[in-house]
């Protein structure tokens, strides 16, 4: 809570504070507090009135939960709504995970092409930076696909505030990625439509696609003490709490005939962010526990 006149941040007593936590998407840009359970024995009727306190009306959070994966159910704005929900979880006896986006949203560093090697492979980025990367040393692979949605459309004005789509069209991009994590908490990202896999040698094929998954095979070969993770068989279920990224820019204006002027916009939608959060989430989490997290 804040100041309406100076918007200095009010200190108000945990005992005083609001006694929910507010259920609300966050901006992109903005930066909030991740909230998990563990996996661990579920108590039904503890989940029940967790759910209830937290007035889950699309039933979002309760989906989480009961998947019991380790998954994070609630983002929220602010410590203290973070408190708050952790105050909760404490007093249920559930075993619980808070971490900040500032912890989630280190970018992998994007590979573009690897050679392989009896202990190491070494790994060269888009920015042309090379890596050494020992096989014993990946902890974590999280096998997953980007999506990227654009939309173009062309509006027309129609009368003085209402505006009508004239035209519409819609590209949808999907690409297979493959993101690894070693135990200093370093990150690497193949993703298919960037890579070279002249690393394959005779086995490379005509498609991305099938090199991508003798890829993947062969990574997971020689990384053989790494937890493997599918991003994929979770991802409907984190758009509740990292719904995809949504970027709305204006193309320009656009002649429509005698004496009108169209607009054009694109929006774009992607899931990069969410795919980047996940893997650093079940990296942390499996730091922290010691052993895999149910992971797939």
């Amino acid at each position: 809570m804040s100041c309406l006149y100076c918007g200095a941040k009010l200190v108000i007593p945990v005992e005083r504070f609001a006694r929910r936590p507010r259920l609300q998407r966050l901006e992109e840009w903005e930066r909030g507090f991740n909230i998990g359970l563990l996996p661990q024995m579920l108590d039904g009727e503890k989940l029940a009135d967790l759910v209830e306190w937290l007035g889950d009306a699309e039933g979002g959070v309760a989906r989480i939960l009961q998947s019991n994966r380790g998954l994070p159910f609630i983002r929220l704005s602010t410590s203290e709504e973070r408190d708050l929900v952790c105050t909760k979880l404490k007093s249920l006896g559930l075993r619980f995970i808070s971490l900040a986006d500032d912890e989630l949203l280190r970018e992998p560093s994007r590979l573009r092409s690897l050679r392989f090697a009896d202990l190491v492979c070494v790994g060269q980025d888009i920015a042309g930076r090379s890596f050494i990367i020992g096989w014993d040393s990946i902890r974590l692979i999280v096998k997953g696909r980007l999506y990227v949605r654009r939309i173009e459309s062309v509006e027309s004005k129609k009368g003085r505030r209402e505006r009508e789509t004239i035209d519409e069209r819609e590209l949808i991009f999907d690409h297979p990625a493959l993101d690894l994590y070693d135990r200093t908490g370093r990150s690497w990202r193949i993703v298919a439509s960037s890579f070279d896999f002249r690393c394959l040698g005779e086995r490379m094929l005509l498609t991305a696609e099938g090199n991508f998954h003798l890829l993947s095979e062969a990574i997971r070969e020689r990384a053989s003490c790494a937890v493997y993770d599918d991003y994929d068989s979770v991802r409907r279920l984190l758009d509740d709490v990292w719904p995809p990224a949504e970027q709305k820019a204006s193309i320009g204006w656009r002649r429509g005939g005698f004496l009108r002027i169209n607009t054009a916009s694109t929006t774009l939608l992607t899931n990069e962010a969410q795919l980047t959060r996940y893997g650093r989430w079940r990296y942390l989490l499996l730091e922290r526990e010691g052993g895999p997290l149910n992971s797939s």
